[in-house]
């Protein structure tokens, strides 16, 4: 697999010999995972903190909490994942199997207790990411994400009482809860985001290279 990024790499560069990558483009796939991990594990933990702050009798269990931890772990590795594929290749064969599989991680978010918040994180991440969409659908989109957000929040006040608006600590609970989910469709990015020509750090010049440049008058490879 990484034989085939490399040739990819170079058969880019050889047609856009000008074309200089961002330096998202330029991370190491361990870099991509990396960021992954760490943004997966800090929304499992911001999870955990507002499910706690919300729940009316508190109650901690290292089992819970390692698995909710993971499975956000899990959502950020693969879309860490999906974005290093994406920066090397635009190859339908292997980016639709890529972001099949960011979708999957993305829809384990809306399992269990996040059953309800489904979709305002497909709504919202659609909204966000689909750019070449219709401005209207985008902004219908963005609004029923909303409408789904408040409804919940609604749905959780009324169960519990009005009451517990008093508390800063469920106030701080629901801050936390909409800045999680509203991170999750941020970093959905990748997987949803429209493809775009991938664009590379130029290729250091082979020999071959070398003698086709020596070999014109302007030294200046022909395309």
């Amino acid at each position: 697999m990484s034989r085939f990024f490399e040739h990819e790499r170079q058969h880019t560069s050889r047609s856009h010999p000008g074309q200089i990558g961002s330096p998202i483009h330029r991370r190491s796939w361990t870099a991509h995972l990396g960021v992954g991990l760490i943004t997966g594990v800090g929304l499992g933990v911001a999870a955990r903190g507002f499910m706690r702050l919300l729940a009316v009798d508190p109650e901690f269990t290292w089992s819970g909490t390692v698995f909710i931890v993971g499975l956000f772990a899990v959502f950020g590795v693969v879309q860490g994942g999906v974005a290093a594929i994406m920066s090397r290749t635009t190859r339908r064969r292997i980016t639709v199997p890529a972001r099949l599989m960011g979708g999957l991680s993305y829809l384990m978010l809306g399992g269990g207790a996040g059953t309800l918040m489904v979709p305002f994180l497909w709504f919202g991440a659609l909204a966000l990411w689909r750019i070449t969409w219709h401005r209207r659908v985008r902004a219908t989109l963005a609004a029923l994400a909303a409408a789904n957000m408040v409804a919940v929040v609604g749905l959780t006040l009324s169960e519990d009482g009005l009451d517990r608006l008093r508390e800063p600590g469920v106030v701080a609970g629901f801050a936390l809860f909409a800045a999680t989910y509203a991170a999750a469709v941020w970093n959905a990015g990748p997987t949803l985001r429209p493809s775009t020509p991938a664009t590379y750090a130029p290729v250091e010049p082979t020999a071959e290279t070398v003698t086709r440049r020596a070999a014109t008058p302007t030294g200046i490879t022909p395309l």
